[in-house]
């Protein structure tokens, strides 16, 4: 069996990213070669919605050598746009030499401000300030702003006016930022916008004009914020919870750490003993089930919040991220006729998080009564799917597939994208499945610019496994797997299996097809 899906059990912390194998070495570690990747990088359309893309953005940016300021500044850029912040400190962390240059240290600036370092945060800012004349336009009005910022945090309200004079004579600053800055500087009323997308500099100027900070700022907040707010032991619990929601579905945290997130709010006992009826404030009610999912000793107490949890999740578009989550909870239960019913959210946990071998067994346990279309066969061709080496003969379960397809469980658009995903992964497709898929108009969904494609099938037939990676993130579009075009979504299967990433092309077939999968419950 596999190890669990990276990314989906956990975040990959400080220290632990192991690059993709074969890259940043020989030909691939010049600086030529780094410099191509590290371009191909900064045009990608961040933060990635797919837990599968984001494992693999993580390892081709670990991959690509520091080997020049430009480099690591890209890299930084790119993993700030994503909300990575542990990975981009870790890679100041790696190039103590960066203080020489300017542009990284105003990156190194940001990072700091972000991770409440406000020391180090405004020296790197006064430094960067100091040579802003090697700084783009938007940079060095960022500089000028959180200059401002670290005067009127002092009490210098006159330094703060004096730098939100000179950041709107840049004139990239946006609007609200400088609002803020003026707002501290000169005492006036600040009125923030529902509109206005909030940056860690933003959230620190308006902490500063004494404006209140509801929950509902994390539906505002950047990537980087929202990273920043959930591992900030100052954010209080209603708005750890929400910025950490809003961060999964960002992927700029893992499973763990909203789990972390979810255990900061403390609830009375009887609270606890009432998750559904008890009167808390809405933002908390998963983080109270999820409570109640870890430390109830009855399984059909435990079960209960479990299934309420992820009924939750669905409706509220974290439902990869809360269903990994919630494993060992899960992984803790044994399969009981008491809680027969709950098989099949104990097999969507289980193969969430990557835990097949356990995903499996509570699919035989669920399906000993119900045979056929009506058990979880076709729970088990998934595993299949997902399973780099699964525990029996692969495509042993297809035919519960097919069988589930001719009495129209599956819709026209699962149906095609399964087909896809079967002859992508090689596959012997069954007949009538087949047949049942070409019956149907082929979907729609995201299609990248034209020669993506092409540049994608390059890559792959030289082996190059790191601009493989990128450009399959490029084809497959910002809303990942699920929303690509099957013709994107089969090529980059391919590639990834052509360059010896089967694990990765496996994980994205199972995202292309989890939500769309029959379910007891939902379908």
């Amino acid at each position: 069996m596999n190890a669990p899906f990276a990314g989906f059990v956990d975040e990959v912390e400080r220290g632990e990213l192991a690059p993709v194998p074969g890259a940043a070495t020989g030909a691939q570690g010049s600086e030529n070669a780094a410099s191509s990747l590290a371009a191909l990088l900064d045009g990608l359309e961040l933060p990635l919605r797919s837990p599968a893309l984001s494992v693999l953005f993580r390892r081709v940016t670990a991959g690509i050598a520091d080997a020049t300021p430009h480099l690591v500044a890209l890299k930084a850029e790119a993993l700030w746009r994503a909300g990575l912040l542990a990975e981009g400190d870790e890679l100041f962390g790696r190039n103590p030499a960066a203080d020489r240059d300017a542009r990284l240290l105003a990156l190194r600036a940001r990072y700091d401000l972000a991770l409440g370092r406000h020391d180090r945060a405004c020296a790197a800012a006064r430094a960067a300030n100091a040579r802003r004349a090697e700084l783009a336009p938007a940079l060095r009005a960022e500089m000028i702003t959180a200059q401002g910022y670290c005067a009127a945090a002092a009490g210098d309200k006159p330094g703060a006016g004096l730098a939100a004079g000179l950041a709107r004579e840049e004139g990239s600053v946006p609007a609200h930022t400088l609002a803020a800055l003026e707002a501290v500087a000169y005492g006036q009323k600040l009125r923030p916008s529902a509109d206005d997308r909030l940056s860690p500099l933003d959230y620190r100027l308006l902490r500063l004009t004494g404006a209140a900070v509801a929950p509902e700022l994390a539906e505002r907040a950047e990537p980087a914020l929202l990273a920043a707010l959930v591992l900030s032991p100052q954010t209080g619990p209603e708005l750890v919870v929400a910025a950490a929601e809003a961060a999964a579905r960002a992927n700029a945290i893992g499973p763990a750490r909203l789990a972390e997130a979810y255990r900061r709010p403390a609830f009375a006992a009887d609270v606890l003993t009432q998750p559904l009826a008890a009167p808390i404030a809405p933002v908390l009610r998963r983080a109270l089930l999820f409570q109640v999912a870890e430390t109830e000793r009855s399984s059909l107490r435990k079960a209960r919040a479990v299934r309420a949890l992820a009924d939750e999740a669905r409706r509220n578009g974290l439902y990869l991220p809360v269903l990994a989550m919630l494993a060992g909870p899960v992984e803790a239960m044994a399969p009981t006729q008491e809680i027969g019913w709950f098989a099949e959210t104990a097999v969507e946990v289980l193969l969430a998080a990557g835990r097949f071998e356990r995903a499996a067994s509570w699919a035989a346990f669920g399906g000993i009564e119900r045979r056929g279309a009506e058990g979880l066969s076709h729970w088990l061709a998934l595993i299949d799917i997902a399973d780099r080496a699964p525990a029996w003969r692969r495509g042993e379960y297809l035919a519960a597939l097919e069988e589930l397809a001719l009495r129209g469980r599956f819709g026209a658009e699962a149906l095609v994208r399964l087909a896809t995903v079967l002859d992508a992964l090689d596959y012997q497709v069954p007949v009538r499945l087949w047949e049942a898929a070409a019956r149907n108009p082929q979907p729609g969904g995201y299609l990248p610019e034209t020669g993506v494609l092409s540049e994608l099938q390059g890559a792959a037939r030289s082996g190059d496994r790191d601009r493989t990676v990128l450009f399959a993130i490029r084809t497959l579009g910002p809303a990942g797997p699920e929303g690509a075009h099957v013709i994107a979504l089969a090529d980059t299967i391919r590639a990834l299996k052509q360059v010896g990433l089967e694990a990765d092309a496996r994980r994205i077939g199972f995202e292309a097809l989890f939500a769309g999968w029959p379910r007891t419950v939902h379908n």
